[in-house]
């Protein structure tokens, strides 16, 4: 069973619901009913260039991704899903209810984020046995990280075979409840480590942090 925060599962939805709404909790548990998740993940070795970082034979043009990378010796690509059941169950919710279609968008995408936090704890647990620290997730799509980054996390994961996660042409994850998402491993701890927020390429334009909130109480 997957629990997201509540709070994440309204603020996915972006619609303004009365206190005493119970639609998140039951759009959590309905999905709960019907997800296989599976996750993947592999280290791979870093090279850095006066422009760009190499994976395997990937070559990434990303400023913002420097930055995140930054004091890292190696990194892990990871994925994980819910499976395909949510897909088929929000559309067959789009058919009668609007309000109940996107209810269950927002919570499969609270719990995708959920899921993969906790593989993240997992893996961060592992790593430290091993004398690596674990930078927060950075997904391809964030800042000026590009969304074509999929295809090499599906050629690197192997991703149709280990999690059942396949691409459209336009970069995008079938089942659409899936997450992908780079992590860094460096030898010596540093503040990126503790608060992922330091490194987000969205931190100048984060409406969260712009009210406060980090990634610890949002």
């Amino acid at each position: 069973m997957i629990t997201p925060d509540l709070r994440d599962v309204r603020r996915y939805l972006g619609w303004s619901l009365p206190e005493d709404s119970t639609l998140c909790e039951e759009c959590v548990a309905r999905l709960n009913a019907c997800i296989t998740p599976r996750s993947t993940w592999r280290i791979f070795p870093l090279k850095e260039t006066e422009d760009a970082v190499i994976i395997e034979n990937t070559v990434i043009r990303s400023a913002s991704f420097r930055r995140y990378i930054s004091g890292c010796t190696k990194v892990i690509l990871a994925a994980c899903t819910l499976g395909h059941e949510p897909d088929r169950l929000i559309r067959r919710a789009s058919i009668g209810s609007v309000l109940e279609a996107s209810g269950l968008q927002a919570a499969g995408s609270a719990m995708t984020e959920t899921y993969f936090r906790s593989l993240h704890a997992e893996i961060s647990e592992q790593m430290r046995k091993e004398g690596y620290y674990t930078a927060g997730w950075y997904s391809p799509g964030y800042g000026d990280l590009p969304l074509s980054l999929q295809t090499d996390f599906a050629r690197l994961l192997d991703l149709e075979k280990t999690a059942g996660i396949t691409l459209t042409d336009s970069f995008l994850m079938i089942p659409s409840k899936s997450m992908t998402a780079f992590i860094g491993l460096s030898e010596h701890e540093t503040s990126c480590h503790d608060d992922p927020c330091n490194t987000c390429a969205m931190a100048g334009s984060c409406v969260y942090r712009r009210k406060g909130e980090t990634h610890e109480n949002i």
